[in-house]
């Protein structure tokens, strides 16, 4: 009886302080996991002129573990880049803008990117909007691979993710 009150207790405390940040204005980021790879966008951003919203993308990715070959070839990154769209409603017109950032690092480490995404139509407002962000990283090498010396050729690996939230500007 007494874990049943302390449970009620708990989910109740629990549902007003998701009630206390929600009113206060606290959510958190979005984040989309991938091939290798995460990527983040914050959950509100500002407008700046009503035409630009500058935020920061985290991506986190790793490196291809090239032990296991015996390399001929060196590695080469051969694309490594993101992007990030929003677009908002106004009225019975959608804006919709696009940017791009990178190079994307894949260490293991996480690295953010700042991107101003300017609108070329209509001007953004405050409120809710859609926000999407992508990227990738891909890497190729010649070599052999160590258990099998016999099966050379070039390798390559490609990590990449997306995500799609709701960010209030």
């Amino acid at each position: 009886m007494t874990s049943r009150i302390l449970r009620s207790l708990l989910v109740t405390l629990g549902a007003l302080a998701l009630v206390g940040l929600e009113t206060a204005g606290v959510s958190a980021s979005t984040t989309g996991t991938g091939t290798n790879m995460t990527i983040t966008v914050p959950s509100s951003a500002s407008v700046t002129a009503r035409v630009a919203v500058p935020l920061t993308v985290q991506v986190t990715c790793t490196a291809p573990d090239l032990s296991g070959y015996i390399i001929t070839y060196p590695a080469t990154v051969f694309f490594n880049s993101g992007g990030v769209s929003i677009t908002q409603a106004l009225g019975q017109s959608v804006t919709t803008a696009i940017a791009g950032f990178g190079p994307v690092t894949c260490d293991g480490n996480t690295y953010s990117y700042s991107v101003l995404v300017v609108s070329g139509t209509s001007p953004f407002h405050g409120g809710k909007a859609l926000v999407q962000a992508s990227a990738s990283w891909n890497e190729q090498w010649g070599g052999c691979l160590i258990s099998d010396p016999t099966n050379c050729g070039f390798f390559s690996v490609t990590d990449s993710a997306s995500v799609v939230g709701t960010i209030s500007l």
